[in-house]
């Protein structure tokens, strides 16, 4: 056996409020200085925060926006670069971690992250940052938040419409780092793990139809390992194929990202050994898991296509050569023929 592994070096706290969690981190005899990326609803936790001993917060920027926008990126690195703070803490889902890893490529401060979903890009390497519709997407390993903050009840308020495709994205994140023909067995292994433990709380999903408290803890796992999983190997085609979409449409990254999965699943099985499709079988418990996933995600009425999330036809094919033409979008994984046919597919839900 002769393999290499990358390790994702982020400090994990896991099932603890944050307040109190972050509070066991700060020095007691002296002030962190904290600049704080959060959305007006979560205003309330930035304020309890704001009162622990310790903890200074020099500013709260709340104006968060999908897909990370330029502009709003100039914005905050200026704002960050006048009040110099020690850390930039991000609380929220996908577009707020985004902002503060696009902050942190040009100013050197560590991430703190307290994710409100279940895409696990708080614990990747990797960025974006959109500029006239143009989505740049690229790995560095200073944008890997420092430390993330799993709190039990944050995930509560998400609703259930947000919550079904941001586990998706979990899921996804597990299901091509196992696929991957970058993946080594350590990810390989933990990406199994993480892809059965996601899937039989999706299946129990698809039958109560209500998340519970210990579904929500699933799921945060679920997204820390396929984070983990995800920044463990290279930048593939799903990933970047949903980053690059959802910028030129009104979908979030994890609806994209939900949609594309299956397409992308089916397309890949059929070139996987043996060996692999095996262990796959178990751990979705079922003798084709890419129509078990299908059927899953149509029992939880989740978007089928991009149609349904609000594509036309013109705007998915113009961005058919933008997600071929990335600098690394698949090597040695699928031919531009089969990415192009299953961005067409997830388009028409063939």
């Amino acid at each position: 056996m002769n393999f290499t592994y990358r390790s994702s070096p982020s400090h994990v706290i896991f099932g603890l409020p944050f307040p109190e969690a972050v509070q066991k981190m700060v020095p007691k005899d002296e002030i962190t200085t904290f600049w704080v990326i959060a959305s007006e609803k979560h205003r309330s936790l930035v304020e309890k925060f704001s009162d622990l001993e310790g903890v200074s917060v020099i500013e709260h920027f709340s104006r968060v926006i999908d897909h990370v926008p330029a502009d709003q990126v100039q914005k905050a690195r200026h704002s960050v670069a006048k009040s110099g703070p020690d850390v930039l803490l991000s609380i929220g889902g996908h577009a707020a971690v985004e902002l503060a890893k696009a902050v942190a490529l040009k100013h050197m401060i560590p991430i703190w992250s307290v994710p409100a979903d279940y895409t696990g890009s708080e614990m990747t390497d990797i960025y974006e940052i959109t500029t006239n519709g143009e989505k740049e997407i690229g790995r560095n390993p200073s944008v890997r938040p420092e430390t993330v903050f799993y709190d039990p009840d944050l995930p509560s308020s998400l609703p259930f419409h947000s919550a079904t495709p941001s586990a998706l994205s979990a899921l996804g994140n597990l299901v091509e780092a196992t696929i991957s023909p970058s993946t080594n067995p350590v990810t390989y292994q933990q990406s199994l793990q993480g892809s059965d433990r996601m899937f039989r709380e999706l299946t129990t999903l698809s039958a109560s139809g209500e998340i519970n408290s210990s579904m929500r803890e699933s799921f945060q796992l679920g997204a820390c390992l396929g984070g983990k999983s995800l920044s463990e190997i290279s930048l593939g085609f799903l990933q970047q194929a949903a980053r690059i979409l959802s910028g030129v449409g009104s979908a979030s990254f994890a609806e994209v990202h939900s949609v594309l999965l299956p397409f992308y699943f089916k397309e890949r099985w059929s070139s996987l050994d043996e060996d692999t499709k095996s262990d796959m079988r178990i751990a979705f418990g079922a003798d084709h898991p890419p129509l078990e996933l299908q059927s899953i995600m149509e029992t939880l009425h989740c978007s089928s296509s991009l149609r349904d999330l609000g594509f036309d036809r013109e705007t998915v094919e113009s961005a058919v050569p933008r997600i071929l033409n990335q600098p690394s979008p698949a090597v040695d994984e699928l031919t531009n023929e089969e990415m192009s046919s299953i961005i067409t597919n997830s388009f028409d839900n063939r």
